[in-house]
């Protein structure tokens, strides 16, 4: 489509005068040269004197442009399958997907990347040049939430809870709660007065968070001994007759 052809470079023998047309009973105007936007039907008719002319016809078929436009590039959890069919907003043509960035690979229809990664889309049709486009799909690593052991305090301490982060064996944003549920937030530290669990989150991108719970044991302090009054005893003393 948008290809401008010369009538002349598709006459192969001919014997008079070679004149094209758009009407098949030549009643227009001669052309020499067509720019058309959809197959058409051109027609030919050769004169010499005063013979009958001879006539043909040729039919030009257009591809239409191939054409793609994709939606918004994703965001997916590690593990996470992504139908590239899905993305596609608008074509024209037949499209497919690849790894590398020339469209040379073998097709795909999906993918399963462990981290984030450019796709290729190619759509063609007919004889027209391919167009190109590609699309980054962003991959969050699924988070990870490990604690250590639970401590045991006594009344009256704090305790700062990243500290009771594995963070070798973490991946993620983590948050700290007072309920189970997850919604009311515990901040950092915490000074219980008596035995509580706190909950944790663990957050990475589109992920599904990862939970976890920490039992703070409370002991009570000891209380100060209470003494009775002081008496004293008189060994030995001499009593009284």
């Amino acid at each position: 489509q948008g290809t401008t052809i010369t009538f002349a470079d598709y006459v192969n023998t001919s014997i008079g005068t070679v004149t094209w047309h758009t009407k098949s009973d030549f009643s227009d105007a001669a052309i020499t040269s067509a720019k058309p936007n959809a197959t058409t039907t051109y027609y030919a008719k050769a004169t010499s004197g005063n013979c009958a002319p001879a006539t043909a016809s040729l039919k030009v078929t257009v591809d239409a442009k191939p054409a793609i436009t994709l939606k918004s590039a994703p965001t997916i959890c590690n593990g996470t399958t992504v139908t590239f069919a899905n993305y596609v907003n608008t074509h024209t043509g037949t499209v497919t997907w690849h790894t590398d960035a020339n469209c040379n690979e073998a097709a795909i229809t999906s993918a399963t990347p462990s981290q984030t990664t450019t796709y290729y889309v190619k759509a063609t049709n007919g004889v027209c040049d391919p167009v190109t486009s590609s699309l980054k799909v962003t991959v969050s690593e699924k988070p990870k939430l490990t604690l250590k052991a639970a401590p045991t305090i006594c009344n009256g301490a704090t305790i700062a809870f990243p500290d009771y982060v594995d963070n070798n064996n973490t991946i993620g944003t983590v948050s700290w709660y007072l309920d189970e549920d997850r919604t009311q937030s515990a901040g950092v530290t915490a000074t219980p007065s008596q035995t509580t669990t706190y909950y944790a989150k663990a957050v990475s991108g589109v992920c599904d968070p990862a939970t976890a719970e920490l039992k703070v044991t409370v002991n009570d302090k000891p209380a100060v001994p209470t003494l009775s009054a002081d008496k004293t005893s008189l060994i030995g003393e001499d009593k009284a007759v």
